[in-house]
């Protein structure tokens, strides 16, 4: 101790002198320390900051003491043995002339919720908020969230701090991650900590470190850009590239040669499904200009009257033509369009609709609930077609633009938002993203399993990992239909192959005009039951049915499920289960009939298919008419299947 209070007053002339020899730095600690925080019970707890380079530093945490020595960048990290659910403690740190107190530090169960928008949905936005929020406090709940940002290398903080859960602060709180807590707390009745860290918009390949990414052949370029020694500059020259782009849309070829004229050919447009936002390959990640169009027949008796055009909402601004006459023009997202047309505009037989998109962030695309896209001609409602054709104008990635967004390059999220909260100690994770990622839904079968197996391999440790599978969504389809949110669903399920992983199926409870569906309650609840069984031996039934074995007899399959607790049931008074499509070998699916036979068994067929080899159920975006659960209220999980 002589030794260090000598070398404290040899820095201290130093400093005095305006010599910098001493390399003196700030006793700090990262901001997850701080009052109100909960520590993980039964784990060692690790702590650490910066103090000056080679100080001594004591830290205390209630009874336990331990002294380090910073490193050359002053560094420093203690660890702590294991304490059981408790407190609240006091946490001192002392360096040189130096300390800090943490206060009111709780020990219990720690969980991090991470994602896209649907686990950022804040609890006031969600349904049932009103009655939830006055009943919110509980001092035992604590609640961090990580402020959004971007980094190119891994950051050793981030920006949040720890709140008491209350009325006054749960309200911007991820409603997902409250439900899950407050469930949890319910039956525990231990302290429970929730660091939310999640950005809405975004692929899972943001959340994803620069090693694992390394490991994707794919991200290469944008590996190796990410590393450019003077990557804001980098940045820059795509702010100047914007500007050439922001040109290129005042000056499109769709204006300049007339596509909402009748006589310009759209013999050569590709196809795509309204209402819904953009969500093919091509159209999902773009921003620039995309026209569209559709026919309308109008019988004898309505042609030359007025009119009322309703298109729902776009995103972003659109101008509208009918037979080549503006008829409306509108600019925001969240706008609906509804457009006057007038007396001699409209003829019997084909008229032709024209849209001129422009999106300029995020998603585009016409969106809304079918019943929002018509016209109306005196008393007669005419819905618009579910086809349509489109061509792009103008697309942000022909210019190379490098955009400073989240989903520009890989792991600029996992560098700022994850890599800082690595060896704090957790129980798990729970998960909610995918929506980004359904246009490349395949990907997500390596993509999803790598980022589980990531960041169990940062935190050297095994924690639970439970997700949500994407929930309905969009309008639902009248055929069998092929479905990337169903393929994405499936490589979410595939991914339970990986120990200690659980998923929540909500295929029911979705909204299909709303990619943000409000009741989150039953999604936290469907996520806790994962936690209660497994991770604190409660017995209760979690998992939802999953296809265990499938047997052709004559034209008919016999399903087999597990999982079903004390049996199969339908949400269907007359017994059919609803949902279920089977094809031949051409693959050509059909509805298929059912009937549940046994506690765990269903017996589908189509007449038409003489050899069933093909089965799907709950296969669509929305697969609203779904109904197989088991006895415990848990819905079927969505699956496909070849029958040898």
């Amino acid at each position: 101790m002589q030794k260090f209070l000598v070398v404290s007053r040899w820095c201290c002339l130093v400093i005095f002198w305006g010599i910098s020899l001493c390399g003196y730095a700030e006793l700090k600690l990262p901001s997850f320390f701080t009052d109100h925080m909960v520590l993980q019970s039964e784990k060692d707890i690790f702590v650490w900051g910066e103090a000056t380079p080679y100080a001594l530093v004591n830290v205390a945490l209630g009874e336990q003491q331990k002294e380090t020595s910073a490193d050359s960048y002053g560094r420093w990290k203690v660890k702590f043995s294991p304490l059981s659910a408790g407190g609240p403690y006091k946490m001192f740190v002392k360096s040189g002339n130096e300390s800090l107190w943490v206060n009111d530090i709780l020990i219990g169960e720690v969980w991090l919720c991470s994602g896209q928008s649907n686990m950022e949905f804040p609890l006031k936005a969600a349904q049932y908020s009103e009655i939830d929020i006055k009943k919110a406090d509980c001092d035992k709940i604590r609640l961090f969230t990580v402020e959004h940002a971007m980094s190119h290398s891994p950051e050793d903080d981030l920006v949040g701090d720890w709140k008491v859960c209350s009325s006054q602060t749960v309200g911007e709180f991820s409603a997902v991650g409250f439900y899950y807590g407050k469930e949890l707390y319910d039956a525990l009745n231990v302290p429970v900590g929730l660091i939310h860290s999640s950005w809405g918009g975004t692929d899972i390949e943001s959340w994803m470190s620069m090693e694992t990414m390394d490991t994707f052949p794919k991200y290469k370029k944008l590996m190796k850009y990410l590393r450019v020694a003077d990557f804001e500059s980098l940045l820059q020259e795509g702010k100047k590239l914007q500007v050439d782009f922001e040109k290129a849309v005042k000056e499109e070829p769709g204006l300049k040669e007339k596509w909402f004229e009748e006589s310009y050919s759209k013999a050569d447009w590709k196809v795509l499904k309204v209402p819904g936002l953009w969500n093919n390959e091509e159209l999902i990640a773009l921003d620039g200009v995309v026209w569209m169009n559709c026919i309308i027949t109008i019988p004898d008796s309505l042609a030359g009257h007025s009119a009322v055009l309703s298109l729902g909402q776009i995103d972003d601004d659109d101008i509208t033509w009918l037979n080549g006459i503006l008829v409306g023009e509108t600019k925001g997202y969240d706008k609906k369009r509804i457009y006057t047309i007038p007396e001699g505009v409209l003829r019997k037989g084909q008229n032709e609709l024209t849209i001129r998109i422009t999106d300029t962030h995020g998603n585009g695309g016409c969106y809304g609930d079918k019943s929002q896209f018509f016209l109306q001609i005196q008393d007669a409602m005419l819905s618009l077609p579910d086809t349509w054709n489109y061509r792009i104008a103008v697309n942000s990635e022909s210019f190379n633009i490098i955009q400073d967004s989240p989903n520009t390059f890989p792991s600029r999220l996992y560098n700022a938002m994850i890599h800082p909260l690595v060896g704090y100690g957790i129980r798990g994770v729970i998960w909610y993203q995918g929506e980004n990622n359904a246009p490349r839904a395949g990907e997500y079968y390596k993509l999803f399993p790598a980022m589980i197996n990531d960041w169990r391999n940062a935190w050297k440790d095994s924690f639970p990992f439970y997700w949500v599978q994407l929930a309905n969504y969009m309008q639902p389809d009248s055929i069998p239909m092929e479905s990337s949110w169903a393929t994405l669903r499936d490589a979410q399920t595939s991914a339970l192959l990986l120990p200690q992983t659980g998923q929540a199926v909500i295929i029911d409870s979705g909204d299909a005009n709303d990619i943000h569906p409000k009741n989150k309650r039953i999604v936290g609840h469907r996520l806790a039951l994962w936690a209660l069984h497994y991770d604190y031996g409660m017995n209760v039934n979690c998992a939802s049915p999953m296809i265990s074995s499938v047997k052709r007899l004559g034209n008919r399959l016999r399903l087999t499920f597990s999982n079903v607790a004390r049996g199969l049931k339908v949400h269907d008074k007359y017994g059919y289960v609803c949902g279920i499509a089977i094809a031949g070998v051409d693959r050509r699916y059909l509805w298929a009939k059912g009937y549940i036979i046994s506690e765990n068994e269903i017996e589908v067929w189509n007449d038409n298919v003489i050899l069933p080899c093909f089965v799907r159920y709950a296969w669509a975006d929305n697969p609203v008419d779904a109904n197989l659960y088991n006895s415990e209220g848990l819905p079927v999980t969505p699956f496909q299947v070849f029958v040898k």
